[in-house]
């Protein structure tokens, strides 16, 4: 028992160790994943820094979840930076430890990666290649939102290449596959797809000029947003049918949603929609000859055009300037705070660690003693049982469950069921039985089986197993390692007999081989011999 608490100790100790070092370095690339995402848009330098952080410490572990998340990041950062070859090169290491990990979706999701990249590059047969790559997972994995999805870029890419009529081809199979979860406005995501794909097919119709088809899908894409009340994408919806009737002459028709437009973007203050509107109302106007209204107009589209442009120059100046400082500071605190964070996640676990060894300890010792105190209790009884055992018509099975006699009756009287023997012939032959193990001691013999203990009363195996089934409610086997045992525990508790071996005494009383004696003796007495023999 010692040998079995020692050794759950010391491999609970080896296990908490391992996951300690191996929980700390993972946390340690989850913060810097997690940092990673956070700059990416505002900031994509200290993006790099940290998923390379991420990618050097993943690598160290050979965590490859580790190192395809910075892998994923990686790709993101090139992509923001134009660095399409770099960005495809590391989507493509991301996509080959997603496949190891077994992670289909993200390999999917990086296909698309890689093919919305290769549109940004005009390689649109290479794009739609790796799209349908993407699909094809997406069908295996049942995953429709993402089917619809690539199939809607699909069709962006056909348009890019001037293919109009496989667009509008793979714009109705993602708008098809989309209509079935047209109406969740739990996940806003999903709920929006419907809307732009019927925006896409919309400005499909309307670069062939066919208007009323474009007003018709327009229609349907503002329906959506209102639905799920995505007001950014509904002022948008209002300012292309706004254009749409501008292009049909129905200037006062786009003069009205134009107006919807305007009111909805000053609401909202979404200028890059905002200066669109402007314009437009300034082209209606002055084709209604209303040239003092589409000059004031114009002048407001130019002034946020200009805004807007000057604003992104200033800010993207300003951005590569705090986004170098920042990655310096970075660079220069990184280590420490994270040498400072290990050290406090280190004493955390290693205060867990004691606390938990503590309390097993604790509880193995409560369990031990309990159990040492339940054998010696057995080991009264047992010699209870030897002090009072007398001559007997059958002999009283002790075992750790006291009454376990009542299963082994129930489960051997079935394969007996269909043999039949006369009251007379049973107690005949159960005289005869307890005779050849109680006077003859017929089970002193280690070779013994029931075919020969048979032979010896002159009766067949058939006839023996029932009576002794019936009569003592044991099986063969068991009925003759009692009497074994027995006589076992009588020779240990003797006095005289303490110079002989646990070995000898198993030997002589009939058992072939130790281990067959001593679980016999744990069966039948609730104890091992050597715990009975060292507690007497």
């Amino acid at each position: 028992m010692k040998k079995i608490i020692l050794t759950l100790v010391i491999s609970f100790i080896s296990i908490i160790s391992f996951s300690q070092i191996s929980n700390i370095d993972t946390l340690l690339i989850c913060k810097y994943i997690d940092s990673a995402k956070v700059h990416l848009y505002n900031a994509p330098q200290i993006t790099k820094l940290y998923a390379d952080s991420a990618l050097i410490t993943s690598n160290k572990l050979d965590y490859k979840i580790g190192k395809a998340k910075s892998y994923d990041l990686l790709g993101n950062y090139y992509y923001f930076r134009s660095n399409f070859e770099k960005a495809v090169e590391a989507y493509i290491k991301a996509g080959k430890l997603w496949e190891k990990i077994g992670r289909e979706k993200k390999i999917a999701n990086m296909y698309g990666n890689i093919g919305l990249i290769y549109c940004d590059m005009n390689k649109y047969d290479d794009a739609i290649d790796f799209y349908l790559k993407a699909e094809k997972i997406f069908k295996k994995i049942n995953d429709n939102y993402s089917i619809a999805n690539v199939n809607n870029s699909i069709g962006i890419a056909k348009i890019a290449n001037n293919d109009t009529a496989e667009a509008l081809v793979y714009y109705k199979k993602a708008l098809s596959i989309a209509q079935q979860f047209s109406n969740d406005t739990i996940n806003k995501k999903k709920g929006s797809l419907i809307a732009i794909i019927y925006g896409n097919i919309a400005n499909l119709y309307s670069q062939q000029n066919l208007f009323d088809k474009a007003l018709k899908y327009h229609f349907n894409s503002l329906k959506e947003f209102n639905r799920i009340e995505d007001n950014r994408n509904v002022s948008t919806s209002l300012n292309n049918i706004a254009v749409i009737y501008r292009k049909q002459n129905k200037l006062i028709k786009s003069i009205e949603y134009s107006n919807k437009a305007l009111i909805l973007c000053k609401q909202i203050n979404k200028i890059t929609t905002l200066h669109l509107v402007y314009k437009n109302l300034s082209a209606s106007y002055e084709l209604l000859d209303e040239h003092k209204k589409a000059l004031e107009f114009y002048k407001k589209y130019k002034t946020i055009n200009d805004s807007i442009y000057n604003e992104k120059t200033n800010s993207k100046i300003i951005n590569l300037i705090k986004e170098h400082e920042i990655a310096i500071k970075e660079r220069q605190n990184i280590s420490l705070k994270d040498k400072n964070k290990i050290q406090v996640i280190r004493l955390f676990y290693a205060l867990i660690v004691m606390l938990l060894i503590l309390v097993i300890l604790v509880i193995l010792v409560f369990l031990y003693k309990q159990s040492v105190q339940k054998n010696k209790e057995l080991v009264k009884i047992n010699l209870e049982i030897v002090a009072s055992e007398k001559s007997a018509v059958a002999p009283k099975i002790v075992s750790n469950k006291l009454n376990d006699t009542k299963k082994l009756v129930n489960s051997d009287t079935k394969k007996y069921a269909g043999l039949e023997i006369d009251d007379e012939l049973i107690n005949s032959l159960y005289q005869n039985i307890i005779k050849a193990v109680e006077e003859e001691r017929i089970f002193m013999r280690s070779d013994i089986t029931v075919q020969k203990f048979a032979e010896h009363i002159n009766t067949n195996s058939s006839y023996l197993s029932r009576v002794i089934n019936q009569k003592i409610g044991v099986n063969f086997s068991n009925f003759i390692n009692n009497y074994r045992v027995k006589e076992a525990r009588k020779l240990l508790a003797d006095n005289s007999t303490k110079k002989y071996t646990i070995e000898h005494i198993s030997s002589k009383v009939g058992f072939k081989s130790i281990s067959t004696f001593n679980r016999a003796f744990k069966k039948f007495t609730g104890i091992t011999p050597s715990f009975f023999l060292q507690n007497l």
